[in-house]
């Protein structure tokens, strides 16, 4: 595995709803994220990690991969660490590194 960047993306954001996935000059934000990381000058992995249809469409056309984050692990409460976790436990297992 490369170096692994994480985009944690919820779909149920409360301060901004549907941040993620707002146009913000012309394109939804969550693609401003992957596009720095694709075009990075270190060869990373980007992964998003997330709860949404829309968000994991988006996030696909851009060129990430997708971790579809459970249930559990899309609430207010839950902190990054157990999503983080998730994401890099999941990515692990397409890559066979288990």
């Amino acid at each position: 595995m490369k170096a692994l960047v994480i985009i944690p993306a919820r779909g149920g954001s409360k301060g901004i709803p549907r941040k993620n996935v707002r146009l913000m000059i012309g394109k939804p934000l969550i693609s401003y994220s992957i596009e720095n990381v694709i075009n990075s000058l270190y060869d990373l992995d980007v992964v998003v990690s997330t709860d949404d249809d829309e968000i994991r469409r988006i996030s696909s056309s851009c060129g990430a991969q997708v971790i579809m984050r459970p249930e559990n692990l899309a609430t207010d409460i839950v902190t990054l660490d157990p999503v983080i976790f998730h994401a890099m436990n999941e990515m692990e297992k397409i890559q066979n590194l288990q």
